[in-house]
């Protein structure tokens, strides 16, 4: 009797099935790896911006309130209890330092108003007094790439009190009164701020206000502005 033989198992040919689907999980988990890294520095960029404004909008606003404070408590003229305007000069030590000229605004007022860049001393202008720039220590995070500026045009006089005419402006607190004759006794300044935020990079942020003084007994803003 022969002895039987065991039929020897085939082995099914190697396709590679399993080194496939990992090459497709690692595909996958790369660009998911790509994806997450692209949303943080976008997050981080964002942020980064949002920063910045913040930055340029708080320096635009000190620089508006001491521009009105400025005007508030600048020295009066020869012939008027109210301050007077020269034009952009800064010789005169006048806080503001432009008039218009048969009511047209100057062209350098509206460049400072409208320009998208940044100058780092226009004429006629002020820059904010206590130090935003180059600023180290706990402070280096608010430290902004420029001065905040400031500029103060003439409106001139408000004729809204004229001939004794009585009424309020807004929401003023005190009753308008009239001077006699051609001489109002209320003049309209427009303050104009501007401040970069923590970089140069960054859009330039304007801030506006018309600002109202009048005068009683020869003087301006006797009860404060």
């Amino acid at each position: 009797m022969k002895p039987s033989r065991l039929p020897r198992p085939v082995s099914a040919p190697a396709r590679g099935a399993v080194l496939f689907v990992a090459l497709i999980f690692l595909i996958l988990l790369t660009l998911l790896a790509l994806t997450a890294s692209s949303t943080s520095v976008l997050q981080e960029r964002m942020t980064g911006g949002m920063r910045n404004r913040q930055l340029a909008l708080m320096g635009s606003e000190s620089a508006l309130r001491n521009g009105e404070f400025s005007l508030w408590s600048s020295p009066t003229g020869a012939e008027s209890a109210l301050p007077p305007c020269g034009f952009g000069l800064n010789t005169t030590g006048e806080i503001c330092q432009w008039t218009r000229i048969n009511g047209v605004p100057r062209a350098e007022v509206l460049a400072f108003r409208s320009s998208r860049t940044w100058d780092d001393a226009p004429s006629g202008s002020y820059e904010y007094g206590p130090a935003l720039h180059g600023l180290s220590g706990d402070a280096e995070t608010a430290s902004l790439a420029s001065q905040p500026q400031y500029l103060v045009e003439g409106l001139g006089l408000d004729m809204s009190g004229y001939e004794g005419m009585t009424g309020r402006m807004g929401g003023a607190r005190l009753q308008e009164a009239g001077g006699t004759g051609p001489n109002p006794k209320r003049a309209l300044y427009r303050v104009t701020s501007r401040s970069q935020g923590g970089s140069s990079a960054a859009a330039v942020r304007a801030t506006e206000s018309v600002y109202s003084m009048y005068t009683t007994n020869n003087q301006s803003n006797p009860s404060g502005p």
